[in-house]
């Protein structure tokens, strides 16, 4: 047994059940609030929901987000799945579309023909409403938002709004670890024993309701000698690409910001390291190199939580071979060690006991591994040796990274956006741009056009390392139209939404355009680009077009309160948060008015998480 073997095996040993700082370490990276909180003060309990607690918003989630029928039943007839291919399933035909929304008594065969209901109505009532509240959650504003982006699968934040919020500067870790908590806080809600299997229920009743739409059907396809379909196996095939979509986005995103903050770390505790090793100062930490090592500590337990938390199994749905491992037997937990490889588990807590357990094995065989094959001077030696931190933070990333393989296998590659494979198929939904109106004439026409160059240089502005979005840049743009020309008043903004009502009506909305929200310029609009206010983008309006102040559904709801159906958006996220959540249906403007409510300028700036700089 080499040098390297003895002293690993007496490490392991001695740190077997922690050490007297374990719990200090734990208890003040909670403190620090850089890392997940489980989701924890987040989620209401089930059937209460409350207006506030503790200052917070409430919001009902339906945890299968609705609008994940929708993109599915476009697959049914022929759109790319989430993972950008196509079903291997027969699609269905035009003709049948009316069947989905037909009651069964209408056309369906026995046993089927007696319900006056539709496929959709009953699947649509399993989902959304509160006729069945198994797929209905009360979260905090800020879950249910970010919660919103990510089924989706968006970023949080896109990397020009990561530069503009100078997220790198080591001054805003915590506001960037902020971002990471809130991606990877979703999952532990998803993952929630009292979440998790009611989203396989949701799951479930719809494949049921489908089985019986596909039975009808090919009753109807069977007697014209037309092949089979299978609505169940395209659910199947769907969701699971939907949530391979969603955990690799979100995976992705997460560890290659952490990877991006990590980086400058290990190196300023490398030079403090070996300054230290070459000055006559002792081995005494200093507070940076405190700070630094505090730094790493939380990038590798948000990492950690990433690897584990990140995942969406499907044990125990239908069509899945694997059961439910809700209740799987756990490893012995009197191992603290995996000294063989792991494998993912459908049990969220077997997996976290496994990956945590092999990144505290791996750690400290990667720390001793130099010495397998070297003689060992001195004990003194090792020790001085074992004292430099940026050491023992390089064994931490290998050991990860080791884990994370094992895990979750191989690094994949990168799926497109879900927006970006909707707005770029065939029949898929192209309105990305908007129609604009200028509403104050407080400016000659030559700042009008200065407004209109910067306002386009600002919006533009974005996805410049992507090279393959040239035709979805060429539909995001801004239409303006000036009011005078048709004669509207000045600032007038529901005579603007009755001009755009008419272009509907008349059919004269441009194919690429937003049919439910427009833009437009007030003085302030103008003025936040022609004079900026130090440390604030310029901003636009942004109108619902349809917005009724009566709506007594809207009231009822009271999720959004005090929304004017009218509100300031940032320019620098108009075009791949606004528009590309609008394009998924998974943000209305009703939902981002709760996150620019109590901004000063009541301005969306895209999401922020708690602590985040506003």
């Amino acid at each position: 047994m080499s040098q390297g073997d003895n002293l690993r095996q007496l490490e392991l040993e001695l740190r077997r059940n922690g050490t007297p700082l374990t719990n200090y370490f734990r208890h003040t990276r909670m403190a620090r609030g850089n890392t997940p909180s489980l989701a924890t003060g987040h989620v209401a309990p089930r059937r209460r929901m409350p207006a506030e607690r503790r200052g917070e918003l409430w919001i009902v989630d339906r945890i299968v987000e609705p609008q994940t029928v929708a993109h599915f039943l476009a697959c049914v007839f022929g759109a790319p799945l989430p993972n950008g291919q196509q079903s291997k399933f027969p699609v269905l035909s035009v003709d049948e579309a009316q069947c989905i929304q037909q009651p069964l008594s209408e056309w369906a065969p026995p046993p089927y023909d007696g319900s006056q209901h539709s496929v959709i109505d009953k699947i649509i009532t399993h989902i959304g409403s509160y006729e069945d509240e198994n797929n209905l959650t009360t979260l905090s504003k800020e879950l249910r938002t970010i919660k919103a982006l990510v089924w989706s699968g968006m970023a949080p934040v896109s990397d020009r709004r990561w530069r503009e919020l100078d997220l790198d500067s080591p001054g805003n870790f915590h506001n960037a670890c902020r971002y990471f908590c809130a991606v990877i806080d979703v999952f532990h809600y998803l993952n929630m024993p009292a979440v998790k299997p009611r989203m396989r229920k949701t799951y479930n009743v719809i494949w049921d309701e489908l089985k019986i739409l596909e039975y009808s059907l090919n009753n109807n396809r069977r007697a014209k000698g037309e092949p089979k379909v299978s609505l169940t196996g395209m659910w199947y095939e769907y969701i699971e690409a939907l949530f391979a979509s969603i955990t690799q986005h979100a995976h992705d995103w997460v560890t290659a910001h952490i990877e991006r903050l990590r980086g400058p770390v290990l190196q300023r505790l490398h030079d403090i390291v070996k300054h230290k090793s070459t000055s006559a100062g002792g081995l005494e930490s200093s507070q940076e190199e405190m700070d630094l090592s505090n730094k790493l500590h939380d990038l590798v337990e948000n990492a950690a939580q990433a690897d584990t938390a990140i995942f969406l199994p499907m044990d125990g749905y239908r069509g899945c071979e694997l059961v439910s491992q809700d209740n799987a037997p756990l490893p012995d937990a009197k191992n603290p060690y995996r000294e063989q490889p792991i494998s993912f588990s459908a049990n969220k807590r077997v997996r976290e006991l496994d990956y945590y357990a092999r990144v505290k094995y791996l750690t400290t065989y990667e720390k001793w591994k130099e010495f397998d094959n070297t003689e060992l001077a001195s004990l003194v030696d090792r020790l001085d040796l074992v004292s430099k931190g940026d050491s023992l933070s390089v064994n931490q990333v290998i050991a990860q990274h080791q884990a994370r393989m094992e895990l979750r296998g191989p690094t994949k590659p990168p799926f497109d956006e879900l927006w970006v494979i909707e707005s770029q198929r065939q029949g898929g939904n192209k309105r990305l741009g908007f129609i604009a109106y200028r509403l104050s004439y407080d400016h000659t026409d030559e700042e009008w056009e200065e407004f209109k160059a910067k306002f386009e240089s600002d919006v533009s502005n974005w996805r410049n390392e992507m090279s393959d979005m040239d035709d979805i840049k060429a539909r995001s743009v801004v239409e303006w139209r000036d009011p005078r020309t048709v004669g509207l008043p000045e600032n007038d903004v529901d005579a603007v939404r009755r001009h755009f009502a008419s272009l509907e009506k008349f059919d004269l909305i441009p194919e690429h355009v937003n049919e439910g929200v427009i833009l437009a310029a007030d003085k302030a609009v103008i003025d936040s680009y022609l004079k900026p206010t130090p440390g604030q983008g310029g901003f636009v309006l942004a109108i619902e077009a349809w917005f009724d102040p009566d709506d007594e559904w809207r009231k009822q709801r009271n999720e959004s309160p005090g929304y004017p159906g009218i509100m300031k958006i940032l320019g620098s996220v108009l075009w791949d948060d606004v528009s590309a959540s609008m394009l998924l249906q998974a943000r209305r403007l009703d939902d981002l008015w709760v996150l620019a409510m109590d901004h000063p300028l009541k301005l969306y700036e895209g999401y922020m998480p708690r602590h985040a700089p506003v």
